[in-house]
């Protein structure tokens, strides 16, 4: 069976079948019942040409307002507040900036340092591992130790770089899909350019290991502290917006492939492909009756 084929016999075989449009109550069509779909369906239409009912709050611009940003560069903020997507192709890869600006505040000078200082690098990470990004980030702000712990380029680069190439990372999607043609290539020449940009890191290299056959991802001196917020930028103008839509799709593609999983571990919810067959019947009521 073509993958066509299996995806409509499982979509059409799910005991809650998609959901379709209602005159009377007008909504998005065609989505799935027990699929996250990140807001999206929740949208009046299935066109964004008004937004009217659909804005939750307006934290997001606020946020913008208070940090100088007027006209146009409030759109991505507006966006965000009405649950709106910008259509770009997700693997759009963002060159190295001429210049950046961390979105953290990098202290200099000598402060009173914390015992995790004395930890060595791995198990820190092995500790961070099991924190949520926002947590860590919120932990360096409750001194001026763990502040210079957690944001220095060194230790930050080697937080998000475990968060990335860690198969259960919170930044595995980041990572190029080998099923958009050529992206991997292209990934791995836009990640060249940032491995030789003046936002390298510098380290001590095993002499015995060789890089020839690494990924630039892999490579320890790559600069995730400025590659990641750079990749993530709310702006409209950089291509690395393109980005914003990657995790929404990649979450999508996960619980499709749950569903596969299901599907082929445990066959249809529902056989609605024999005529008549009793127990899809009875199935059919009692989904209909709840």
């Amino acid at each position: 069976m073509g993958f066509a084929s299996e995806l409509y016999e499982i979509i059409n075989s799910r005991l809650q079948g998609r959901v379709e449009y209602d005159w009377h109550e007008p909504r998005v069509a065609g989505y799935l019942p027990g699929i996250e779909y990140d807001g999206i369906e929740a949208s009046e239409s299935g066109y964004q040409d008004t937004f009217y009912g659909t804005r939750k709050g307006s934290h997001w611009t606020g946020l913008a307002i208070s940090r100088g940003l007027q006209g146009k560069e409030l759109v991505p903020y507006l966006i965000k507040d009405f649950k709106a997507w910008i259509c770009m192709r997700p693997d759009l890869w963002p060159s190295p900036p001429t210049t950046f600006t961390s979105p953290f505040v990098i202290l200099k000078g000598a402060w009173a340092l914390t015992n995790l200082h004395n930890l060595p690098q791995d198990v820190l990470l092995q500790i961070f591992a099991l924190l949520q990004l926002s947590d860590i980030m919120n932990l360096s702000s409750t001194s001026k130790g763990m502040r210079l712990l957690i944001t220095n380029p060194g230790m930050l680069s080697a937080i998000l770089r475990w968060e990335v190439l860690n198969p259960h990372g919170q930044l595995r999607w980041i990572l190029p899909v080998a099923a958009f043609p050529k992206e991997v290539e292209q990934a791995e020449k836009i990640a060249q350019e940032w491995l030789t940009s003046s936002y390298t890191l510098h380290y001590n290299q095993n002499p015995t290991t060789s890089t020839s056959l690494m990924s630039a991802f892999q490579n320890q001196a790559f600069p995730y502290y400025a590659f990641i917020p750079t990749y993530l930028t709310v702006n409209t103008s950089n291509e690395s917006f393109s980005m914003s839509s990657r995790r929404r799709l990649w979450k999508q593609v996960r619980q499709f492939q749950n569903l596969w999983l299901e599907y082929r571990t445990n066959g249809w919810d529902t056989d609605i492909f024999s005529a008549f067959n009793p127990k899809t019947l009875e199935q059919l009521q009692i989904a209909g009756m709840e």
